[in-house]
């Protein structure tokens, strides 16, 4: 095996988890400090996650709503086991947006307790990050 081409020979980059010799420079990602955000909320089907995704981009809480269709979601509720087809969307947001755009879920969701989960976006392309920035309110 070529030692140049297993991953494990390859060091990281800081904090970033990502390997050296992918096709991402440091130099060309922004970081902003929590600034930007990605929430992940399952949603039961087709309709729903349209109407959410539609709603969070319209109401400028969200810059751009991805829907990824065809996940099972496997957990317990209520002491049962539970596995159910759901749809996932992958919502990019500012911080400064995020209690909007939670109550917003919250509203036009039918569960009793809708998957709503935030993580910070680190590092990305400076202008669209800025996109995101001028995109939500």
């Amino acid at each position: 095996m070529n030692q140049s081409n297993d991953i494990r020979s390859r060091p990281r980059y800081a904090g970033l988890g990502f390997w050296a010799g992918h096709n991402i420079a440091v130099g060309q990602q922004h970081r902003m400090s929590e600034e930007h955000l990605l929430v992940l909320c399952t949603c039961p089907d087709k309709e729903v996650a349209e109407a959410i995704a539609t709603g969070l981009v319209e109401a400028g809480l969200a810059a751009c709503v991805n829907r990824v269709p065809g996940i099972t979601s496997v957990y317990k509720w209520q002491d049962k086991l539970e596995k159910d087809a759901e749809e996932l969307l992958l919502i990019k947001t500012s911080a400064a947006a995020w209690d909007g755009l939670e109550a917003e879920i919250k509203r036009l969701h039918p569960y009793e307790l809708p998957e709503i989960i935030a993580v910070p976006i680190t590092a990305g392309s400076h202008e669209y990050l800025n996109w995101i920035r001028e995109s939500t309110r």
